[in-house]
Order: structure tokens, then C-alpha cells, then sequence
């Protein structure tokens, strides 16, 4: 028994030497003489404990998660890696929201410090976290600690998420092409539009879907035709102004469809209205007519100071743009919008297409003008007009009384006739239209009505003729 208890003693000692480790242990065989009994030990040493292994299953690091994807607990698992008969005994869970700095305390967000606590369960755990404690657009982290029963303690790694509540979907617009248009040679081969996200979200991406609605085909995202069987959405570039290059070649003839697709970092899908759109490269170009001064005329009062005229498109094409062009010939001076000042051909636009006109153009007298229309359609043909030319001139008539003679005194001799002669002052072209006749019997005071002196006003007579004229009645010689 001296030797049992000198060896229990050695073991003691060589614990507190540190020979041995923890889980160390002693196996001892004993034989027995006559006179004594030996205790021979043998020293076992088994190798040191290792810490619990914790995992976090949810949420899952680096997502977004809102009031439909949040299960309202962190969930995880831990095992012993102590050996035999070592057992998990607790976790704890420590949760902060990163964007205020504050630590969960088991019902709110209300630390200062980190704060574990304790979940349910061991190698199976979780925690409650109610979605309504967690603020929208707010990060968090999540990290977990587990203790076995030898008091082994072992962490996580750590767990980030974000939490935000679904919002409306994000609105998406087409700016180009515009609905109902029809293009041609000015088509730019590139679809673009603008997105917006809700609350607190932002625009994760855009795609575009383009179908040609005259083949029922839509494009795949690549090559130079529409081969797709089905509706097919290409990523686009950009997000809120954002862009997609359409490399498919159109077709003349043949209308398109685009409708684009805006998802945000919530998983929310909005979509655009449908743009329909037509592609027609025309080779003719529109007529464009100039219907108001008239080609080789010449305008005096009676000229309106507005130019106007008329223009038209080819089949699936519209006026976009007419302008006008005119040149005083005279001084060899254009149109500039205000006045005859400009030294080269200037274009000025007009009021209206298909039906136009012009503000009011002054004119000087005696000079000649030109003119020329030009109308331009949506597709980028440009159609000009025949040239017109005319004369503008204010300078009246010249009208001459040649019978009766003046201060002569008539009686048998009296024709009953009075004649003149007319003749035009405004230029080459224009012409003696009428010749009225004035008459006032000076002694009564009253005027000829064209067959009696009954008026008491001033009032013309037509007479017969123009650059000789006449104006004759049988009451004319009973004049007292």
C-alpha cells in the first residue's frame, strides 16, 4: 500500500509539472508476495481538447431579404470536436445592426456592446428575430458562439445581410423609338429609356425585349436578324438611363414591337408600355407645293403678305419639317425671318406641314421676289418645290378722262357718251381690270346712279372697256 500511494502521488506530480496533459491517465497492474504487495503503473496521455464547431445555415451571408424571404429566426448548427462523451451544451447568438451600431438584447436593438443570446436548442439551434425588428434598407450581422461540456467555447464565422421591405416595382420607360412612328434612314440603331426603383431601392438592371411583329420573330441578343421563336429579354447597359444596341438589321416594310423589363435590388419586376414602331426606307422624297403668290404674277394692294402652300408624305411616312426660301431678285438679298438681309440662300421656317404658311413678309415696290419651297419627312426625304417668281408693285393706274373736255360748255353737240382711256403702272404682266365713272350734277348736288342724278353721295358707275372705256345713258344730255 506505501508503493500504491507513493505512485498517486506521482501523478499529482506530474500533472503539476505539466508531464502529462489534460485527459491524462494512469493504468496499474499489482502482484503480491509473501511479504509485500507491488504496484507497477503505465502512463496514458490522450490529446488536448478541441473547440465546438458553430455554423450559421440562416440568413445566408451577403443577401437581401424582406417581409416574404425572412423566416423570423437565425437558425445554425454546432458539434463537439472533444472526443468521446463530450456534448454540446449551449449557443448563444450575438446579432448588431451595422448601420446603427446597436446590439440585439433579446428584445430589441438596444446595446451599446456586443450581447450573446442564448438560442434554443444544441446541435440543432435557433434564435427568434421578428421581421417587424428589423428596419428596412438597415444592415446586420450575425455571429455564434458554442460551449461543450467540457467548457470548450467555439464561433462562427460571421453572417451579413441587409433587410428591406418589397416596394412598388420600379417604373421603366422607352424613350427611343417613339410609339406610333415610323422610321428610315434616320433610324439610330440604338433602343434607350430611363428606370426608376421605389423606396429606398435601386435599379439592379434592365432588359429589352424586341420582336418583329411581321415575322412573329424577336431578336436573340446577337446577330443581324430576328431568330428567336420566342420572347427573349437582352440585358441593356446602364440602369436609369440605360441602352441597347440593336445590331439586328430591319426590314423596310415590316413593323416592331419593344418592351422593356426594370428589376430592382429587392427582386422587384417593372415593365414598359409596348412601343410599336414601323420601318420604311423610302426613296421618294414628299411633294411640296407653293400655292399662294402665283408663278409669274404681280401683286400690288392686293397682295396678302402671307406665302402658303401645301406638302404630302409618301404611303406609312408624315411631314416632319417645311421651311421656305425666298430671295428679293432685285437686291439680291434673302429672307432672314424679320427682313431681306441676308447675303446667301437662308431656309425659314413656316407655320404648319401638310397645309403651311408664313408670317407676314414685307415687300418693297417695283422689286421682283423668288421663291422655293422644301418639305422634309420623317424618314429624312426632302422634297423641294418648283421655283416661283412675281412682282410686287403699289404704284396705281393712270386713267384719263378724254371726253368731255374740261371747262367746255356742250349743248346739240353732246355725244351722251363719256370716255377715257387706263393703263396699268404695276409692271409687266399686269393689266386694267375696271374703270368706274363718277358723275355730279354740281347745281343740285346729287350724283349719277346710271340713270338719273337721284344720289346724294359720291357713287362710281362701272363703264364699258378698260384701257378704253366707256359711259353712256340718255339722261346724260338732259344735264341742266
Amino acid at each position: 500500500m506505501k508503493l500504491r500511494s507513493v505512485a498517486l502521488v506521482g501523478v499529482v506530480c506530474l500533472a503539476a509539472l505539466g508531464l502529462i496533459g489534460t485527459g491524462a491517465h494512469a493504468v496499474f497492474t499489482t502482484s503480491t508476495t509473501s511479504s509485500q504487495t507491488i504496484t507497477a503503473g503505465t502512463w496514458v496521455t490522450t490529446p488536448p481538447a478541441t473547440t465546438p464547431t458553430v455554423t450559421i445555415t440562416y440568413p445566408c451571408n451577403c443577401q437581401t431579404y424582406n417581409a416574404t424571404t425572412w423566416t423570423g429566426k437565425v437558425t445554425g448548427t454546432a458539434s463537439s470536436k472533444s472526443g468521446s462523451g463530450a456534448t454540446i451544451t449551449g449557443v448563444s447568438v450575438a446579432i448588431e445592426n451595422t448601420t446603427t451600431g446597436k446590439w440585439w438584447s433579446g428584445s430589441s436593438f438596444s446595446d451599446s456592446s456586443e450581447y450573446f443570446a442564448e438560442a434554443s436548442g444544441t446541435t440543432s439551434w435557433s434564435l427568434g428575430l421578428a421581421g417587424s425588428t428589423l428596419v428596412t434598407k438597415d444592415a446586420y450581422s450575425v455571429v455564434a458562439e458554442a460551449t461543450d461540456s467540457l467548457g470548450n467555447v467555439g464561433t462562427s464565422s460571421t453572417v451579413s445581410f441587409t433587410y428591406c421591405l418589397k416596394t412598388s416595382p420600379p417604373s421603366v420607360t422607352i424613350t427611343y423609338p417613339v410609339n406610333k412612328t415610323t422610321y428610315g434612314t434616320n433610324w439610330t440603331g440604338t433602343i434607350t429609356g430611363s428606370a426608376s426603383a421605389g423606396a429606398r431601392a435601386t435599379i439592379k438592371s434592365v432588359s429589352v425585349a424586341v420582336e418583329d411583329t411581321t415575322t412573329k420573330l424577336w431578336w436573340s441578343g446577337t446577330g443581324t436578324t430576328f431568330t428567336a421563336s420566342k420572347e427573349t429579354f437582352v440585358p441593356a447597359t446602364g440602369t436609369t438611363p440605360w441602352m441597347l444596341t440593336l445590331t439586328a438589321i430591319l426590314t423596310s416594310g415590316h413593323s416592331y414591337a419593344v418592351i422593356a423589363e426594370a428589376t430592382n435590388n429587392l427582386g422587384n419586376i417593372g415593365t414598359s408600355a409596348t412601343v410599336d414602331f414601323s420601318y420604311c426606307v423610302k426613296t421618294s422624297p414628299p411633294t411640296v407645293t407653293i400655292t399662294y403668290p402665283v408663278n409669274n404674277t404681280t401683286y400690288g394692294a392686293n397682295w396678302t403678305g402671307i406665302f402658303t402652300g401645301t406638302a404630302a408624305a409618301g404611303t406609312g411616312a408624315t411631314i416632319s419639317k417645311t421651311q421656305l426660301s425666298i430671295e428679293d431678285t432685285t437686291t439680291k438679298l434673302w429672307w432672314n425671318g424679320t427682313a431681306f438681309a441676308a447675303s446667301a440662300q437662308t431656309w425659314v421656317p413656316v407655320v404648319g406641314t401638310a397645309t403651311w404658311s408664313t408670317q407676314a413678309v414685307s415687300l418693297t415696290s417695283d422689286n421682283t421676289y423668288a421663291v422655293i419651297a422644301e418639305a422634309t419627312d420623317n424618314l429624312n426625304n426632302t422634297g423641294t418645290s418648283s421655283r416661283v417668281t412675281f412682282t410686287y408693285n403699289c404704284s396705281p393706274p393712270t386713267v384719263a378722262i378724254t371726253y368731255p373736255v374740261n371747262n367746255t360748255t356742250y349743248g346739240t353737240s353732246w355725244t351722251n357718251t363719256i370716255t377715257g382711256t387706263a393703263s396699268s403702272n404695276a409692271g409687266a404682266g399686269t393689266s386694267i381690270t375696271a374703270v368706274s365713272v363718277a358723275v355730279e350734277n354740281t347745281t343740285t348736288g346729287k350724283w349719277w346712279n346710271g340713270t338719273s342724278f337721284t344720289l346724294g353721295s359720291q357713287t362710281s358707275v362701272t363703264a364699258s372697256g378698260t384701257t378704253s372705256w366707256t359711259l353712256s345713258s340718255g339722261e346724260v344730255p338732259h344735264i341742266r
